[in-house]
C-alpha cells in the first residue's frame, strides 16, 4: 500500500474525531513516516509497519473516547432473476 493510499484511508476513519485532532494524528504519522523514511525504511515496509488504517484509528479514536468511523460496506448490485 502507498503511503498515500494508508493516509486517505486513515484519515477517513477518523472523520468523526474533531479536526484538530485528526490533524495531530496525521501529522504524528506524517513524522513517524518521515523519521522511518530517513533511516532508509521503504514506503511499503513503513506503511505494512503502520498495520492496517482503519485500526491506527480506531486506536487513536479510542484514546479520544470516540468511536471510529467505519469503512462502509460496498454492496453488489445483482441483476433481478429471471423466472
Amino acid at each position: 500500500m502507498t503511503r498515500k493510499q494508508w493516509n486517505k484511508r486513515f484519515r477517513k476513519a477518523l472523520r468523526s474525531l474533531p479536526a484538530s485532532e485528526r490533524n495531530a494524528a496525521a501529522e504524528y504519522y506524517d513524522e513517524l513516516y518521515g523519521d522511518k523514511r530517513d533511516a532508509g525504511m521503504s514506503e511499503e515496509a513503513i506503511t505494512a509497519e503502520f498495520g492496517d488504517p482503519e485500526d491506527a484509528a480506531r486506536r487513536i479514536a479510542d484514546e479520544a473516547g470516540v468511536a471510529a468511523a467505519r469503512p462502509r460496506r460496498r454492496t453488489r448490485h445483482r441483476a433481478p432473476r429471471s423466472s
